[in-house]
């Protein structure tokens, strides 16, 4: 699964990334969706491209790194914020 956000926008929206994520498998428990990423269910890539990140995306990234090991974070050669995520 890729999730990508790279207009202003779509970065205020980046914050309900959890609750869709929950929606598409169809499970509303939090820790069991945590329980899903570390079976290796989802492989998750998220990027922003946006000066709004640090603080509009804080939360989102919060709940990500709560969730999962960052395998890599940084600044992607075109400039996004990059992390994946993998169980």
């Amino acid at each position: 699964m890729i999730i990508t956000y790279c207009q202003a926008g779509l970065l205020d929206k980046a914050v309900v990334f959890l609750d869709e994520l929950r929606t598409m498998v169809g499970i509303t428990d939090r820790d069991e969706v945590k329980q899903l990423f570390a079976k290796g269910v989802f492989n998750v890539t998220v990027g922003y491209c946006n000066t709004g990140f640090p603080h509009k995306a804080a939360a989102l990234w919060g709940e990500l790194r709560s969730m999962a090991d960052i395998i890599k974070e940084g600044i992607s050669p075109i400039g996004c914020y990059v992390a994946r995520f993998s169980g």
